[in-house]
């Protein structure tokens, strides 16, 4: 008689487990938000910078897995579970760095607050938007997080960058902290004119990284790492960059 274990599936919180021998590590999840050019859904399939560079890394890799979009704040949250996650494109950040695990760089990010273009309030420094009505912030960006570590108190939080452009332009808010590279296509999207909003003044700077959760095995996040540094040697991933962000130059 066979004494052998038989195998069995079950399923925990979304992710399929495969139990016999020895336990396997459930498959890697792929998580992105729309936030044009870097990440973007078009006609069902992931485009922007990063959404081609994670196609072409997982053919490197010889995977096929699906890019799931959603908003930001759901996507944070999951990335920080226990399954194996990779959200992208993320601010690499001091309060971050130890809740993820990093692949990257590939972009570079500048934060920076915005008024409408017929506000004349002047800001001389990052402080003295402490004293503004509100600064509409996208709840757990970087923008925001930033924000909140110096101790601002006047944020106004909404889920979505769309919503909080919409208000700062009807006026809801005076100030609203975003990104410069993407605020043009979110600008395009919302049916606004290029110049309907103007840097109040630019605060942080940081680079964006594809970020794994920290139940993803060691060994997966260096594969990918490995695979993309091999696009920058090769200079494939420098004529992706190009490609989406002409006047930028590669991390």
């Amino acid at each position: 008689m066979s004494t052998a274990l038989p195998r069995r599936t079950l399923l925990l919180g979304g992710t399929a487990w495969t139990l016999g021998a020895a336990a396997q590590t459930p498959r890697l999840r792929l998580l992105s938000e729309d936030f044009p050019p870097v990440n973007f859904e078009a006609q069902g399939r992931p485009s922007g910078l990063a959404g081609e560079l994670v196609l072409a890394l997982q053919q490197r890799l010889g995977l096929d897995l699906p890019i799931e979009f959603m908003p930001w704040t759901r996507a944070y949250d999951l990335a920080q579970s226990a399954a194996p996650i990779c959200l992208f494109t993320m601010a690499r950040a001091a309060h971050r760095e130890k809740l993820f695990k990093w692949v990257g760089p590939v972009v570079d990010f500048q934060n920076a607050l915005f008024k409408r273009k017929d506000n004349p309030l002047q800001l001389k420094t990052l402080g003295d938007a402490a004293f503004a009505e509100g600064i509409l912030v996208v709840r757990e960006w970087a923008s925001a997080q930033e924000l909140q570590r110096r101790g601002f108190q006047n944020l106004v939080e909404v889920s979505q960058a769309g919503a909080a452009l919409r208000m700062l332009v009807a006026g809801r808010a005076p100030l609203m902290a975003f990104e410069l590279l993407t605020l043009p296509d979110l600008l395009k999207r919302e049916g606004l004119p290029p110049d309907a909003v103007q840097a109040a003044h630019v605060y942080t700077g940081s680079l964006g990284y594809l970020a794994f959760s920290l139940a993803t095995p060691d060994a997966e996040v260096r594969r990918w790492q490995l695979a993309l540094d091999a696009m920058k040697r090769d200079g494939s991933f420098a004529r992706l960059f190009k490609r989406w962000l002409p006047h930028m130059t590669p991390p």
